[in-house]
């Protein structure tokens, strides 16, 4: 029988800009809470970041993230982008580089 994972820390400072984050859900339908193992992204920073039980998400090494399939790689790409996008958006330019 596999153990089900638990449900992460969903509010959290990020790690490796400081920002608080207060929330959390799943990229791919937005319907669920991010468990234990589960990649995330800082919306202030754009950090890949891994989702722990018991502790706030800590930051995804070189090697987890060259480890992911491609499907969640893809997504990963994608979320960073976004959040780029959002917070450029936001500080009244394009998003874009």
């Amino acid at each position: 029988m596999i153990a089900e994972r638990r449900l992460a820390q969903l509010a959290f400072v990020c790690p490796q800009c400081g920002k608080v984050n207060e929330c959390a859900t799943f990229a791919r339908d937005g319907n669920h809470s991010p468990r234990e193992g589960d990649l995330g992204v800082c919306f202030g920073c754009a950090a890949a970041l891994i989702y722990q039980a018991d502790a706030p998400p800590r930051m995804a090494t070189g090697d987890e993230i060259r480890g992911l399939q491609k499907a969640d790689a893809d997504l990963l790409a994608r979320t960073i982008c976004a959040v780029i996008a959002v917070r450029g958006a936001a500080e009244g330019g394009s998003g874009r580089p």
